[in-house]
């Protein structure tokens, strides 16, 4: 009996150690986010291989294992399946995106427009900040913000000019449109160009100086529409400026419509105009302290 138990006891640790090694590991390695419009869920990473599901952007996965680029991920309904890893971004990313989405909530909508080309997202500007997402062709943007960087090229670009690399500069647009929106807000959908100008439609081209300038914008130009004619007529314009966005619009104490914005040269100097009808003026700031005259008395008596 002895023998026996001294035979048993060890073969049933061995068999305990051996079924604790070749256990089904489903460990997370961490957590990341879809981060393209939709890709495919596959059941290997091998030629031959099913599809076992579809996952959209902004979708929450477990990365259970890693194989070069591919990725090994669990939904949170409890699909498995590989995944390319370049079309997923890591739950830091996904945070700062997070963030700058709320804070562009509140911002004022600057100018619309439409990318020319499949546009590259990204949470700062520069070409080698990570990339969020791609706009397609033709994707309808409102523009919120400027900044300006360096340009670097990367390794899928060409250099097209003879220019120093170090002497050029870029404009960057802080953007928002549907696909930049939490899941559920609004499906991500591509629109048709539309080249017919409406009232309020501010999608049409406009003249542009060269990148990588300080100013926001130099010129102001004021446009009324004018319904018996049909079209836009220019109500005010001012040259010579070096101003900063946002332009914020709103009424004035007299329920006149309004706008204003800061100049670079004087962050603190707030230009403040009044549309009255079709007239635009420039309002001065009553706060601004107000010459006196006593001096200019005293030397008439």
């Amino acid at each position: 009996m002895k023998r026996k138990l001294l035979v048993a006891v060890p073969l049933l640790c061995l068999v305990a150690l051996l079924a604790w090694l070749f256990r089904p590991k489903h460990e997370s390695l961490g957590e990341a986010y879809v981060g393209e419009r939709s890709i495919t869920l596959w059941s290997s990473v091998a030629q031959v291989r099913e599809q076992t599901g579809v996952l959209l952007y902004g979708d929450r996965v477990e990365v259970l294992a890693r194989r070069n680029d591919n990725v090994k991920v669990r939904t949170a309904a409890g699909l498995t399946g590989w995944v390319d890893g370049r079309y997923l971004i890591e739950p830091d990313l996904w945070q700062r995106s997070e963030k700058l989405l709320e804070q562009t909530r509140v911002m004022p909508i600057q100018a619309r427009g439409r990318t020319k080309v499949p546009t590259n997202l990204r949470v700062l500007p520069g070409r080698t900040e990570p990339r969020l997402y791609q706009f397609s062709r033709g994707m309808p943007v409102e523009i919120v913000g400027r900044a300006v960087s360096d340009w670097v090229q990367v390794t899928d670009e060409k250099e097209s000019s003879n220019e120093p690399q170090e002497s050029k500069k870029e404009d960057w647009f802080l953007v928002r449109a549907i696909a930049t929106r939490p899941r559920g807000e609004g499906a991500i959908r591509n629109s048709a160009a539309n080249t017919t100008t409406q009232p309020g439609d501010q999608t049409v081209p406009g003249n542009r100086g060269p990148e990588g300038q300080p100013c926001d914008f130099t010129t102001l130009r004021v446009l009324t529409w004018n319904r018996k004619k049909s079209r836009y007529e220019t109500a005010f314009i001012e040259n010579d400026l070096c101003g900063a966005l946002p332009i914020r619009t709103g009424k004035s104490p007299k329920n006149e419509p309004e706008f204003r914005f800061r100049v670079m040269d004087s962050p603190k100097e707030e230009r403040v105009y009044h549309l009255i009808q079709t007239v635009v003026r420039r309002v001065r700031d009553e706060s601004a302290p107000k010459k006196s005259t006593a001096k200019k008395s005293a030397a008439h008596r």
